[in-house]
């Protein structure tokens, strides 16, 4: 066999791979790992990039947590909450951090930088839309006290957290797991 037609299965696995990170990056499908029946990767190609660096001018502020308002980290204001139901009412915002904090403020038209506003976080409330989601028993639930967050019960937690207070919470299987206070000065 001619060297030529050698790498054509090496090219055309380098392909496949490329094609696999890029459908995976878009559609949130995870990446599967080579089964037995598939080739070997190939340890002697030189390494090749499948992701280009955007341009920082081009590209939006990337929010912190989920974008996926059903599950993983999100950020809120809370709205309300009944301990007796374990559940809570929430409206999501976008919440960005650092340079991220400072870029969306940029796109925002938003030039305020007092107690680390747009310049350590920034928030941005486009949807208006409330939501209810129960508090599973066993989640971690914690608010400000003092200089950190101390460990409480839910309904203390409603007690002490004011409305339109910012949350932070992870969901998992349709529940809350984790809810915190953001204490934002």
């Amino acid at each position: 066999m001619s060297r030529r037609l050698a790498l054509v299965p090496i090219l055309f696995l380098l392909f496949v791979a490329a094609c696999d990170s890029k459908g995976s990056a878009t559609t949130g499908a995870p990446a599967t790992a080579p089964t037995a029946t598939e080739a070997a990767p190939v340890t002697s190609a030189a390494p090749v990039s499948t992701s280009a660096k955007p341009s920082s001018k081009s590209t939006k502020a990337q929010q912190s947590g989920s974008t996926d308002p059903a599950t993983g980290h999100q950020y809120a204001l809370l709205r309300s909450g009944d301990a007796g139901t374990r559940q809570i009412t929430y409206d999501l915002v976008e919440w960005y951090e650092g340079k991220q904090a400072v870029k969306a403020c940029a796109e925002d038209g938003e030039t305020e930088q007092d107690n680390d506003y747009c310049t350590g976080y920034y928030l941005r409330n486009n949807n208006k839309k409330l939501r209810t989601v129960p508090v599973a028993a066993d989640s971690l639930i914690a608010e400000f006290k003092g200089s950190g967050l101390t460990k409480v019960s839910l309904a203390t937690f409603l007690k002490d957290v004011p409305e339109d207070s910012t949350i932070q919470f992870w969901i998992k299987d349709g529940q809350v797991v984790r809810l915190e206070q953001i204490y934002l000065p």
